[in-house]
């Protein structure tokens, strides 16, 4: 499958877009942007009781678990659109973005209302891919966490995976922001979202220069050792102070935050 080669070469070098003539030419074909899309949106999780199938993009935007074999379903399809149409939108001008210049025979594969839509749900898959990277650290919720990550064989390549869908979501999202704040197509108050809060309580201490220990994302989290807790004392970083750093230092004024 073509989507599974652009995977593996998007996920063996970092400048593989700019090196490899297979990516590159994907990337100007509009048909093939517009079946990845197609493609992702009809990826369902079955039903067992006779109702409606549920799109796996939108329960991914929605912090639902997936299966090993959901994941694997959603996650590269995703990965390779994403990274396919953020190299694209570097490219177009806003005549092509904004379909003015040749709405059928343009550069650009995808209708404004394909890309507000779009926006919103890679919005909120940004916030929950932050969750999964940083989860809770409370005893009982880590444990569950290595214990899942254990039964379902997580390993490097598994992490290198969500880790990479993670920057390739992140990079178009702020793209599409950023043509948004120039020359607005998305409805007034999109880029709010309520799923995370910002600690106004302690916003004079927290920065990103006094991050403590902070755990490496998608890993599953060691539980600290009696000294290591009496050495970080205060610096320690709470789950959601940390999700908090990590939007603001990937995602700086992508998302307004309640």
């Amino acid at each position: 499958d073509l989507c599974i080669i652009a995977h593996h070469l998007l996920l063996s070098d970092r400048l593989a877009l700019h090196k490899c003539r297979l990516l590159c030419t994907l990337v100007f074909k509009p048909c093939y942007l517009q079946q990845l899309l197609v493609h992702i949106k009809s990826e369902k999780q079955f039903s067992l009781f006779g109702s409606s199938d549920t799109s796996l993009i939108l329960l991914l935007a929605k912090g639902v678990h997936l299966t090993p074999s959901e994941s694997q379903r959603i996650v590269p399809v995703l990965d390779v659109f994403c990274s396919l149409f953020s190299h694209l939108l570097v490219t177009l001008d806003d005549s092509e973005f904004y379909n003015e210049s040749d709405p059928v025979n343009g550069a650009m594969p995808l209708k404004l209302s394909e890309v507000v839509e779009l926006a919103s749900t890679l919005r909120d898959v940004c916030l929950v891919l932050v969750e999964l990277a940083y989860p809770d650290t409370r005893p009982s919720t880590s444990f569950n966490f290595i214990k899942a990550r254990t039964s379902t064989g997580s390993s490097e390549e598994d992490t290198r995976i969500w880790m990479h869908l993670f920057k390739s979501t992140v990079n178009l999202v702020s793209q599409l922001h950023t043509r948004d704040t120039r020359r607005p197509f998305c409805q007034s108050g999109l880029w709010v979202t309520g799923r995370i809060a910002l600690p106004l309580e302690r916003n004079g201490q927290v920065s990103l220069r006094r991050q403590g220990r902070l755990q490496r994302p998608f890993r599953a989290i060691r539980p600290l050792t009696r000294n290591e807790i009496e050495e970080e004392g205060n610096s320690m970083l709470s789950t959601r102070e940390v999700r908090t750093l990590a939007i603001l230092s990937r995602n700086p004024s992508r998302f307004l935050l309640h």
